[in-house]
């Protein structure tokens, strides 16, 4: 057991060194990196000896740890951590895929669960992981305009599209027959009275002349508001075959766990309760996470959207060896491309 001494060690500059090839070589290879071999393919100008002793002390403080004395070691979440936290969090290469990402994401369906769906499989592919976007939720959903389709004396269909590019559509039938002059006066008055406003203050407004815009109206708030209950809980996993390729998972016990906690919606309930603002990025790595299933693995969140009006989760899990710095610069990448479309419409 490392000593309290020791657990808080602060690294000198050849320890940083050491470390930081240990993980870049665990992350790239997952197998137990040996002295010889940071030695030989780094080219430090110490003995294999004094890098042996430098990686003992490491293990003591809980950097690293080795299932043999004699053998190669391998990071922990604090040898991670500390790898996180102490290494430069961009990584260039992803500007070698800001055009597919841009070009993927608005070329995607262009509404809300569109671009989360694209969202998730583009963090998928790119990562080699599991690729996470929630469906950005709103404060309070707003009315943007109202469209109503005159399909005969008596049906309509009622088109609704909300602040945050939701859109409602039902058909209606009308109780007698009306005209399409009539059917576009009812629209020029709903969006005159409610454009801009919230379903709670439509619902809440008096109507007491017309039986067909009571009708119109009450279809509107009662369709719209379960669609908004249902969006709102909603998300997507993309990419689970990508991690069955990934060592950690190949006696099958970590991915069915991690399969049940998606198919359950528990996964993505808990990153939706994440309260990340649109930019910010966090990285939990093992035991940090709260769920049970995730402690072997690193996740990397990042929240999109418009402060205080809009916004949804994305993020990656994969192994706790991940590819850190690369993987804050993609979700970091994704988000902003996110938060430009919703400010677009």
């Amino acid at each position: 057991m490392a000593s309290a001494k020791l657990t808080n060690l602060l690294l000198s500059r050849r320890r940083e060194d050491i470390l930081k090839t240990i993980v870049e070589e665990y992350t790239s290879y997952a197998t137990p990196v040996p002295s010889s071999l940071i030695k030989n393919r780094h080219g430090f100008s110490i003995s294999s000896a004094t890098i042996r002793n430098e990686m003992a002390v490491l293990e003591d403080a809980g950097y690293i740890s080795r299932k043999h004395s004699s053998g190669g070691c391998l990071p922990t979440a604090k040898g991670y951590r500390h790898y996180v936290e102490t290494v430069s969090s961009f990584d260039s290469s992803i500007t070698d895929w800001s055009i597919t990402i841009r070009g993927r994401m608005r070329g995607s369906d262009q509404h809300m669960e569109g671009w989360t769906r694209a969202g998730a499989e583009i963090l998928a592919s790119l990562s080699g992981n599991l690729g996470l976007a929630t469906v950005p939720t709103v404060s309070n959903l707003l009315v943007r305009n109202f469209h109503l389709v005159y399909l005969n004396d008596t049906l309509i269909a009622v088109v609704v599209v909300f602040d945050g590019a939701y859109i409602y559509k039902e058909l209606l039938t009308l109780p007698a027959p009306v005209s399409m002059y009539e059917i576009d006066d009812l629209a020029l008055r709903l969006n005159n009275l409610f454009s801009g406003r919230s379903i709670n203050e439509i619902d809440t407004y008096l109507i007491e002349d017309s039986i067909l815009e009571q009708q119109v109206l009450h279809s509107i708030t009662r369709v719209a508001t379960e669609h908004y209950r249902t969006i709102n809980s909603h998300g997507f996993a993309e990419g689970l075959r990508h991690l069955l390729t990934q060592p950690e998972f190949s006696d099958g016990a970590n991915i069915i766990s991690l399969v049940e906690a998606v198919e359950s919606g528990r996964l993505l309930q808990m990153i939706s309760d994440t309260n990340l603002r649109p930019g910010e990025i966090r990285v939990i790595i093992g035991d940090e996470n709260t769920e049970d299933t995730l402690k072997p693995m690193g996740m990397v969140l990042t929240g999109y959207g418009i402060p205080e009006r809009i916004s949804g989760i994305v993020g990656i899990i994969g192994p706790m060896r991940m590819h850190y710095h690369t993987t804050m610069s993609l979700v970091g990448y994704l988000s902003s491309v996110m938060s430009e479309l919703i400010y677009e419409l």
